[in-house]
């Protein structure tokens, strides 16, 4: 699972706890993930809702191989 939300928000932090200011390549809002899963071979599926979610994860435990699972946030997009 990935939570896309338009931002690498741990090195943000991380930043921030180092008192680093502007450090570049923090915001990245048009990263594509599901194609970046295909490429290295993998499922890629986005789930919008908690249903989706539920349903995409079961499969996802269910399946022989691994799924990324992309899940937009409304922090950063």
């Amino acid at each position: 699972m990935i939570l896309k939300n338009g931002a690498y928000g741990a090195l943000r932090w991380f930043a921030e706890v180092l008192k680093v200011n502007a450090v570049p390549g923090l915001d990245i809002p048009d990263i594509d993930f599901l194609s970046l899963a295909k490429g290295y071979g993998v499922e890629g599926v986005n789930a919008a809702t908690a249903e989706e979610l539920k349903q995409v994860l079961t499969t996802a435990l269910a399946s022989p191989t691994p799924t990324l699972i992309e899940i937009a946030t409304r922090i950063g997009l």
